[in-house]
């Protein structure tokens, strides 16, 4: 499995789901890059829900990287994570 790192270009584009998460009243997300490099996004309940997401989508779902948000009342995502989990060898 490569590991890659998220990307500017991609960060931008899931930033521009902010009218989905405002919809769906999302208070955390996880972004997550699937094994074949498509990029996928999970609401959360809280950091800890955040976390667990994380985890078990890497560890068990073979992704090749999370990152875990707290999303702001516009649907914006703050400049950096506040969690990164990347498979462990």
């Amino acid at each position: 499995m490569t590991r890659t790192k998220f990307s500017a270009q991609s960060c931008r584009v899931l930033h521009d789901a902010k009218e989905a998460r405002v919809a769906r009243k999302a208070t955390h997300v996880v972004l997550l890059e699937a094994d074949d490099g498509s990029w996928f996004e999970l609401d959360a309940e809280d950091h800890g829900h955040a976390i667990v997401l994380a985890h078990n989508q890497v560890d068990l779902m073979d992704c090749r990287g999370a990152s875990c948000w707290e999303v702001k009342p516009n649907g914006s995502l703050d400049v950096l994570p506040f969690y990164t989990y990347f498979p462990q060898e």
